[in-house]
């Protein structure tokens, strides 16, 4: 790993941890529903949530044809698992699922904790206001609710907060401060002491992001039903989304005379909206890990005595870290995983079933299932389900300017401030020799880079690249040297 990238990893870990006054990742789960009180004063349960996991997630590409984001990894496990166990954590007991009907059998795959799940099937792409509309219909109407947006990782105890923030409002939003993040990349709200005074879409200015958890009563759930504007409300000269988002409730409740409360999250809340957030928020759990542990090994895994262990270390069932493999922790190897023949790992998460074998290097990042490195090559970012690296193949890190990458989303350029150099190879891509990949690349999900290929620009799903050469021939022989 260059310096320059294990300073940066370095600094990644502290950014998160810094929020984060104890070294625990892993949820408490509290056998209790969470009690608020009405205007009456009248102890009422919160007992039901609704998860919206219904879009198309385009701004995930190349990451967003294989699986529903929910279903995305982080710590080798979907993120829906992880909010399944918030959900449970904070005294939920039923879950009601928007799913679109071809995600459903993927989605249906990961076990709830405790819960039970209803499904709903949303059919169209009206945006998260409208599948959660649709799933709140299958809850009594008088009923007050949590629903969050299915891509969201969110802390069992800030769950707990939000709820028990309610009081006599008619709807609490959990908020996350925007730190070093950019305003206009995020839904945010105007926040006045513990009151959301209005809820904008990709603004000028702001210092508080909506995380995608809201804590709706009754007449929060009215609102909902009966949308005023497409998307969000946008300052002048922005352009709102054409889906309606659930965000825009709070400017209908507020536009009626209602309250909004403000919860401030004292844990980070993930969203997961573009490729960079796999990468940061495994990052993120992958640093919680490591400082609370040193050496995790399941009894039948394999540990070389040649192998070179450097910080914590979590190997699964049935993998091998094998002759001359060297380690730089904290990393975290799935089941049935190959390191061997002297390759290197480097602060990684390494998913179920791969092989990073024969001199292969991995300096950074997430590698998720059935992935092959093999031969001399080199790689640090994201790798999607199946993605078979040639022999050769290597990624730039560093840019010659020293500067970050910007990355084309749908058509907008964004640069992020972690992982903005780092490589996005989607599900079920693969690559030929000795191809170079430059920093900040998206490799299309089912696409095929040729031999030789320098990858100077994003490749699109589907997609084969070939490098086409023009050869000088002519003739040589031994009269060339004087006979």
């Amino acid at each position: 790993m260059k310096r320059r990238d294990a300073v940066r990893f370095a600094q990644l870990g502290q950014v998160f941890s810094a929020r984060i006054p104890e070294a625990s990742w892993l949820l408490q789960v509290f056998p209790r529903q969470h009690v608020v009180r009405n205007e009456e004063d009248e102890l009422m349960t919160v007992a039901r949530a609704v998860v919206v996991a219904a879009g198309r997630g385009r701004r995930m590409a190349p990451f967003h044809l294989a699986r529903p984001k929910c279903l995305l990894p982080l710590l080798n496990e979907p993120l829906l698992a992880h909010l399944y166990r918030a959900l449970a954590g904070a005294g939920i007991a039923e879950v009601t699922l928007v799913v679109r009907q071809a995600d459903q059998p993927l989605v249906a795959s990961v076990v709830s904790e405790g819960l039970a799940v209803h499904w709903v099937t949303a059919n169209d792409d009206g945006g998260s206001g409208t599948a959660a509309a649709l799933g709140l219909q299958e809850i009594p109407g008088d009923e007050t609710c949590l629903v969050v947006e299915g891509d969201v990782w969110v802390d069992a105890a800030d769950l707990m907060r939000l709820m028990a923030s309610l009081s006599d409002n008619d709807m609490a939003v959990l908020v996350d401060p925007l730190k070093e993040e950019a305003p206009h990349d995020w839904i945010v709200a105007d926040v006045n002491e513990n009151q959301v005074c209005g809820a904008w879409g990709h603004p000028r200015e702001g210092e508080w992001r909506i995380s995608g958890v809201y804590v709706l009563t009754p007449a929060a759930r009215q609102a909902l039903q009966q949308p005023r504007r497409r998307g969000v409300r946008v300052p002048v000269g922005g352009m709102p989304h054409a889906e309606y988002d659930i965000a825009e409730v709070i400017n209908t409740l507020l536009d009626a005379g209602g309250k909004v409360a403000a919860c401030r999250a004292e844990k980070p809340v993930m969203n997961w909206d573009k490729p960079w957030h796999i990468y940061q928020g495994n990052l993120w759990a992958l640093h919680e890990w490591g400082a609370s542990h040193q050496i995790d090994a399941a009894p039948d895994s394999v540990i070389d005595a040649s192998a070179v262990i450097r910080g914590p270390l979590r190997v699964g069932r049935g993998s091998r870290i094998g002759r001359g493999a060297i380690i730089e922790g904290p990393v975290i190897v799935g089941e049935k995983v190959v390191i061997d023949d002297y390759a290197k790992v480097s602060h990684a998460v390494v998913g179920d079933s791969s092989l990073v074998s024969h001199t292969a290097e991995f300096l950074g990042g997430v590698i998720m299932e059935n992935v092959y490195l093999m031969h001399n090559c080199e790689l640090y970012g994201v790798l999607g389900h199946s993605v078979d690296i040639g022999a050769g193949t290597v990624c730039g890190t560093l840019r010659f300017d020293d500067r970050e990458t910007p990355h084309r989303i749908l058509g907008r350029w964004e640069t992020p401030k972690h992982g903005s150099n780092a490589t996005y190879l989607g599900d079920f891509s693969r690559t030929g020799v000795n191809v170079v990949i430059l920093p900040g690349k998206h490799i299309g999900p089912y696409a095929v880079v040729g031999p030789g290929v320098v990858v100077n620009r994003d490749i699109e799903a589907y997609t084969e690249v070939l490098l086409e050469q023009q050869w000088t021939v002519r003739k040589w022989g031994p009269e060339h040297y004087g006979w």
